[in-house]
């Protein structure tokens, strides 16, 4: 029965360790990290003599962490236009090296789940008799996925306030114009990331409710049966 229930409670943590992947990878996939609805105010001589107010241009962004979209209308219909993020990054509106330490970090929480799924597949069908591939392993790895993906989270917060929440237009549409500042969010791309942290949080919050231990459970077991082969 005691072994029945830590192998529900594994499960679990497969469960919530294969759910975080999933989302990391769905984040790296989609062009969602954010997203704006910049505008232009333009002023013409009609409107003026007129007494009518300035018309205003819109425009929607969106991009993820290699590429995105882009649409600027100035009335007569908005032009679709594939952003590449690097390009951005070339025109000096966000850091570099901000931008290369979130994919790394998002990478290595990618890779650490996936050695956490791994070795819950191992707990669970598998006699493991070392300590690091038995319950101390799975907290490892959870743990370090959870801190990678948190890691990943916080430095793309960072990228956002120091430079993209500020503008993310070239300077050619801000001389026309256009601003972006105080209409960039955040986008559901980089919530799918909070997510992941939040189901490897999960995955070491059911570990500890699981009552195993960090040694294994299994090298007793070894080692009488290594002992009853010596005294025979």
């Amino acid at each position: 029965m005691e072994r029945t229930t830590r192998k529900m409670f594994i499960t679990l943590t497969f469960v919530f360790g294969l759910f975080g992947v999933a989302l990391m990878i769905a984040a790296f996939a989609t062009d969602h990290w954010i997203k704006s609805a910049p505008e232009r105010q333009e002023s013409n001589q009609m409107n003026e003599t007129s007494g009518g107010s300035p018309t205003k241009n819109k425009g929607n962004i969106n991009f993820g962490l290699f590429r995105g979209h882009r649409v600027l209308d100035y009335g007569s219909g908005g032009r679709l236009k594939i952003i590449k993020v690097k390009e951005l990054i070339d025109f000096g509106l966000f850091s570099f090296g901000l931008w290369v330490s979130t994919i790394v970090t998002l990478a290595l929480g990618v890779v650490w789940g996936l050695v956490s799924i791994m070795f819950a597949i191992f707990n669970i069908f598998g006699k493991p008799i070392e300590t690091i591939t038995g319950p101390a392993g799975l907290y490892l790895w959870n743990g370090l996925a959870l801190i990678f993906s948190l890691l990943a989270c916080l430095l793309y917060v960072g990228l956002f306030v120091s430079g993209i929440q500020k503008n993310i237009l070239p300077k050619e549409d801000v001389d026309i114009g256009w601003t972006s500042e105080g209409r960039t969010y955040l986008d559901y791309s980089f919530y799918l990331v909070v997510g992941a942290a939040g189901s490897f949080l999960f995955s070491v919050i059911v570990l500890m409710f699981s009552g195993l231990q960090l040694s294994c459970s299994y090298s007793s077991a070894s080692e009488k049966e290594v002992d009853g082969m010596i005294l025979y």
